[in-house]
């Protein structure tokens, strides 16, 4: 899963350089700001064969490993990855732990148009969307959805 750190903004999600809208079926509650945002690779989609309506959100592809069936994009987003040993590190006081920018892997059909180092539009379906506490960890959907 793609992890990263969040601001939550009325009905949207701001993570690294990206802006998307949330679903409004699938959010944490309203009083909550920021946020660990996890995607799934699945999530995304080339936006040439995706459904029309999902929000887009245009990367360059650092790297394109075609499986097939389907093929991979990766790709920078201008935020602080999280990991365990970051939340780890977090909470030694006695350690500062730089972070990079994260590393987002989407999958994509397997006739897509991405090529390595150049822009592509992916669409991301926010209704997948998970959302966990920085501090604790915890999933901050109901029922841990």
């Amino acid at each position: 899963m793609n992890l990263v750190e969040a601001t939550l903004d009325a009905d949207q999600i701001a993570f690294g350089q990206f802006r998307v809208a949330l679903h409004p079926d699938r959010r944490p509650a309203s009083h909550i700001d920021r946020v660990v945002l996890g995607i799934r690779p699945e999530a995304f989609n080339d936006a040439d064969h995706a459904r029309p309506h999902l929000p887009r959100i245009e990367v360059t592809v650092d790297v394109l490993e075609e499986l097939g069936s389907d093929a991979f994009v990766f790709f920078h987003v201008a935020a602080p990855r999280v990991t365990i040993e970051s939340r780890v590190a977090a909470q030694d006081e006695a350690t500062l732990l730089v972070e990079e920018d994260s590393f987002f892997t989407a999958r994509v059909e397997a006739m897509t148009s991405a090529q390595a180092g150049a822009a592509l539009e992916l669409a991301v379906d926010p209704y997948k969307f998970h959302f966990f506490d920085p501090q604790t960890g915890e999933s901050l959907l109901p029922n841990g959805r």
